[in-house]
């Protein structure tokens, strides 16, 4: 440590003799007192410290000398080891390490394709690779990636001149041209999660800087889960159905090649309310010990990852700490889970758009049950759910006042929708619903409760040979005008057997209640058509039935 005692200057009729020497004498005592209370700090200085105390403070911060290691060197290696560390695994913190040791500027190059790709490759020039050989050695084992093998690429740089010429008073140029050539094609994703419908453009980096020519082809492995369209520095994945595809990206010139994994998978996205970061955004199952059934995230911000935080109400799912705010809105897209569920309770963070949910699954029971700030459903949002078989309460107490065109339009094997729409706020069927629901059991209480007003006529034909029990399906939808016998077309359902309250209240139904009667030998019939004084036979109807 640098002495800052100062001189004691006297004035000069005293600047000389005794009074001087006692000066002199004075400031050398104080000089040895300061050394003795500074001695503890000296101790554990590294630059200026003694040996053996260098070494219990190697010890401490895990730096071991090797042999033939300057003592110099060795200061340097102990005092920068914390930063070392930290630096350690990453491409510019290894170059960083590097450099704060003196080696100087070092190239790292990966996945070189005439090499493993577990292989690193580290360009030095000559004078490094003499100099520092054991240092480098000794950095590679402490401060190098696990699993990763290091080569040492040794690469020196010649400077050539050329010059002007004559002959005969003929001047002749001679020049050359510098061409640089990629030594890697990178992406900013190696792995993507997908949903069926959903794009995603992935950037992508040619190695190094400022090459001739940057541009690059893409193929596909054969597995026709996804498409791809290159745009200069970039290709944009849309994924068609569920699968794995690897497209291989090469470089037009070098050959330089990576590959990009594909997954399309199951999942759901939404926007939500966030109010609450103790209450659950959406429930799944956890696998913690099987890594392919790990759920991915992307909470809104265009990043794929595991990382979550667990709900301390009811054991769901929220995002990590600080990545959302309260009170904001915020759109979340759930991958790799078969069973995600947004269903309320009287803790929730709300949903208030469906973007789309996807699967193999077989059931969407309790979905988006109680979800009452859910207004809008995307046209396409249930387009990718082939196996669904049930939707009980599936969006029951919801504030839904129009379901999306895409839903129960198509070929179905639906069979159970009790309660699906239960109290919501549907005023208006899409178009071919149910029609071709062949397979369709149960609508125990589907529609109850909606201020629907038309219902299209054929609506239940295509279940006539399946459909078993729709007690309270359409109960007190009393804005309902459609034709009771043009919703039920067909001559005859031979397996209803529960007809219960289907029509309570529905004072605006319209046809014959006999002619539907005629078309069901029911056991279970009791108010039927209960206030549904709009039939053209309702004062004929037995007892029983009204």
């Amino acid at each position: 440590m640098e002495n800052k005692l100062p001189d004691i200057q006297l004035p000069s009729w005293m600047n000389k003799g005794e009074p001087l020497t006692l000066a002199h004498s004075a400031k050398r005592w104080w000089e040895r007192v300061y050394s003795w209370l500074t001695f503890p700090l000296a101790q554990i200085d590294v630059d200026t410290c003694d040996e053996q105390l260098l070494n219990l403070l190697a010890y401490q911060r895990d730096v071991m000398r090797f042999p033939s290691e300057s003592l110099s060197l060795y200061r340097l290696r102990v005092k920068h080891a914390f930063i070392n560390s930290q630096d350690a695994g990453s491409i510019a913190g290894f170059e960083r390490i590097f450099e704060r040791l003196e080696i100087g500027k070092i190239q790292q190059l990966e996945r070189q394709l005439q090499l493993d790709w577990d292989v690193i490759v580290i360009r030095i020039n000559d004078e490094q690779l003499s100099r520092d050989n054991d240092l480098m050695m000794n950095l590679v084992r402490q401060y190098g990636r696990t699993c990763r093998r290091y080569f040492f690429d040794v690469l020196n740089h010649t400077v050539t001149y050329a010059h002007s010429g004559y002959f005969d008073c003929i001047t002749y140029y001679d020049s050359a041209k510098l061409e640089l050539r990629p030594t890697a094609i990178i992406p900013s994703q190696d792995i993507v999660w997908l949903l069926p419908g959903e794009e995603r453009t992935i950037t992508v980096q040619v190695k190094p800087e400022g090459v001739n020519d940057a541009s690059f082809t893409a193929t596909s492995n054969g597995h026709e889960t996804v498409i791809y369209s290159i745009i200069e520095n970039s290709i944009t994945l849309k994924a068609l159905t569920f699968g794995t595809s690897e497209i291989i990206l090469k470089t037009n010139v070098g050959e330089q090649t990576t590959t990009i994994t594909a997954k399309v998978v199951a999942g759901a996205k939404v926007d939500a309310n966030y109010t609450s970061i103790n209450a659950p955004v959406f429930f799944a199952s956890k696998y913690f010990d099987d890594p392919e059934k790990q759920i991915w995230f992307d909470w809104g911000d265009g990043q794929q990852t595991t990382n979550y935080s667990d709900a301390t109400q009811q054991s769901g799912f929220n995002p990590p700490r600080g990545v959302w705010k309260t009170g904001e809105k915020h759109t979340v897209t759930i991958y790799n889970s078969e069973d995600v569920t947004f269903k309320s309770a009287s803790s929730f963070n709300r949903i208030i758009k469906l973007h789309k949910v996807a699967g193999l699954r077989t059931e969407l029971d309790y979905f988006l049950y109680q979800q009452d700030k859910l207004t809008t459903i995307a046209d396409d949002a249930f387009a990718y759910l082939p196996n669904l078989q049930s939707i009980r309460y599936f969006l029951a107490q919801t504030n839904i006042t129009q379901l999306p065109s895409s839903l129960l339009t198509q070929e179905t094997v639906i069979e159970d929708a009790s309660y699906a729409f239960y109290y919501s706020n549907i005023s208006q069927l899409p178009k071919g619903f149910l029609q071709k629901a062949s397979k369709l059991r149960k609508t125990t209480n589907m529609l109850n409760r909606n201020p629907i007003t038309h219902i299209d006529n054929d609506t239940f034909k295509a279940c006539a040979d399946s459909l078993e029990d729709m007690e309270d399906m359409l109960a007190f939808c009393n804005q309902l005008e459609s034709d009771v016998n043009a919703i039920f077309s067909a001559n005859t359902y031979s397996k209803l057997r529960v007809v219960k309250d289907g029509f309570y209240g529905c004072t605006k139904l319209k046809g014959k209640g006999a002619a539907f009667i005629e078309k069901c030998k029911v056991a279970q019939r009791a108010r039927l058509f209960a206030g549904c004084t709009s039939l053209s036979d309702y004062e004929d109807l037995p007892t029983g039935w009204k």
